[in-house]
């Protein structure tokens, strides 16, 4: 540019006049914006603003050739790849590879919003340092997020992946996938990703070529989702420290603070990766989240007793016994030691009101009651404890059966 292609309403500046197409594309631009309150204020260069995005009107998008490869973007304007009147589509295959974006303060945080990407796009190791949003976008081709950064939170709600996705060593501030669509003749693949707060899944269905590959799914939640049929290779879950169930992001939150519905949201999501790594013969992850799933739906009992359900107590206190006395099969010593409890105090309350002179006579008609193939309950020996031999024998029986099971389970994992 020169002084003769300043138009006569503006003043000559001759640090815009003397701009190349190089410097005004791939420019770092540091001087272009001044830090205000974690913002990028581009105030001071609006006119090589504008003339950035004119540049990129006439000399790349008017010329079909979408390799925006190494770019150093300014802010978004009204007016950034299309004019207000044109339709927001990149008609072939567009490169951002390796391109840095601005932080703040875009064209109502729209970046991609509602573009169309016609023949598929690369945003290999592009650099989002703020929010970015794609939603409503529509990939009509294979697009590949490999090694991308977003700083701030990417919003991929209700975008269209038509063609098949690749999310490889990608670097989430956070992100939001709600109602996004996965063709089922397609491939997805979310590979080895970092994530600094939290990845949201919402009203989405995972089909069986979406793949999950080496996550840390500790900062993820599915709500309102299907998952069942989706891949899960090499993955890692987050565990409450105490009991070592697995959990989603928004575990503890829904526990403490959600209502009924969200709690029968999480628990299913449980349930589903219960039956996910069934199907797949990963018995260890399943049995865990087959925990999570069960402390859920206590947890959804305990909300309808508050709500004035009194006969759902009774579901309650099955939950509890099972919970209690084989950490929801989960546990071989619970009901070992559940066994051993019972059978002591048993015979501490046979020693105490029948006044035997022996507690060791005490501890053998315990134990013969609570295990059937040692013998049978002498009513007549011990009339007025023979409904506490009843009440041990049952118990034992559910005991050893909550052993047996827990062994099945462990075994098979």
């Amino acid at each position: 540019m020169n002084k003769e292609d300043t138009p006569n309403d503006k003043p000559y500046d001759p640090d815009i006049s003397e701009l190349t197409l190089w410097q005004l594309f791939y420019s770092d631009k540091k001087d272009w914006f001044e830090e205000k309150d974690g913002e990028q204020d581009w105030s001071r260069s609006s006119e090589k603003v504008k003339l950035f995005w004119s540049a990129v009107r006439e000399e790349k998008m008017n010329e079909i050739d979408f390799d925006f490869s190494e770019f150093k973007f300014p802010v978004f304007t009204e007016e950034s790849f299309w004019l207000k009147s044109e339709r927001r589509d990149f008609a072939r295959y567009v490169d951002f590879s390796f391109s840095t974006f601005p932080v703040g303060a875009s064209f109502r945080g729209r970046h991609f919003q509602e573009c169309t990407f016609s023949g598929g796009a690369s945003f290999h190791l592009a650099n989002f340092p703020g929010a970015v949003s794609f939603a409503f976008a529509k990939f009509s081709g294979p697009v590949y997020f490999g090694s991308v950064m977003f700083s701030g939170e990417a919003d991929f709600s209700y975008v269209k992946f038509l063609e098949g996705a690749i999310f490889r060593k990608t670097e989430f501030g956070g992100a939001k996938f709600y109602s996004t669509t996965f063709n089922s003749e397609a491939s997805y693949s979310f590979e080895s990703w970092k994530v600094e707060k939290l990845i949201s899944f919402r009203d989405i269905i995972f089909h069986k070529k979406v793949q999950f590959q080496s996550c840390d799914m500790s900062k993820t939640e599915f709500k309102s989702s299907d998952f069942v049929d989706a891949k899960f290779s090499n993955c890692s879950f987050g565990r409450r420290r105490r009991s070592n169930r697995l959990l989603f992001a928004n575990d503890q939150y829904v526990i403490r603070k959600g209502n009924r519905k969200a709690k029968t949201d999480l628990s299913n999501a449980y349930r589903q990766l219960k039956k996910n790594r069934m199907d797949n013969n990963d018995w260890s992850i399943a049995g865990d989240a087959y925990r999570s799933e069960m402390v859920l739906k206590r947890k959804i009992i305990e909300s309808d007793i508050r709500s004035g359900k009194i006969m759902k107590v009774v579901h309650w206190f099955v939950f509890i016994i099972h919970e209690v006395c084989s950490g929801y099969q989960q546990s071989y010593a619970r009901p070992l030691i559940s066994l051993a409890i019972l059978i002591s105090g048993a015979a501490g309350l046979i020693f105490r009101l029948e006044g035997l002179d022996s507690f060791q006579d005490a501890l053998g008609q315990s134990v013969k009651a609570a295990l059937p193939v040692v013998g049978r309950i002498g009513r007549d020996s011990y009339d007025t404890v023979y409904f506490i031999l009843v009440f041990e024998r049952i118990f034992s029986l559910i005991l050893i059966t909550f052993f047996v099971l827990t062994t099945r389970a462990r075994m098979r994992q």
